[in-house]
């Protein structure tokens, strides 16, 4: 039960982090599975291809849900929303940055 517990809470972590600057402490998050389980190659491999699958799909579902808010909106809100995206990425992009000088661009 331990175990499996484990590897759920690894995917879900590691499965926000795809594609992102995060991904290099998503894959030692991978290699430390992989050892605390006895993981084979073939099971890290397929583990890899579920969180790549699940993180595309989980941007895409978050796309779509951004286009179906911005759809309630009225043109004053949608300005006031956009900008808030916006202000929320100019403040993400600043953390990968912050988080590059810490841990090096590996």
């Amino acid at each position: 039960m331990k175990k499996l517990m484990i590897v759920t809470l690894t995917l879900f972590s590691t499965l926000a982090f795809a594609g992102s600057p995060m991904e290099k402490g998503a894959d030692r998050h991978m290699q430390k599975m992989a050892q605390e389980l006895n993981l084979t190659q073939k099971q890290q491999e397929e583990i890899r291809e579920i969180r790549q699958e699940k993180g595309e799909a989980m941007r895409e579902l978050h796309k779509e849900a951004q286009e179906e808010i911005r759809d309630v909106l009225n043109e004053e809100q949608r300005a006031q929303y956009d900008q808030h995206q916006k202000d929320r990425m100019e403040k993400w992009e600043e953390k990968k940055e912050k988080w590059k000088e810490r841990h090096g661009n590996n």
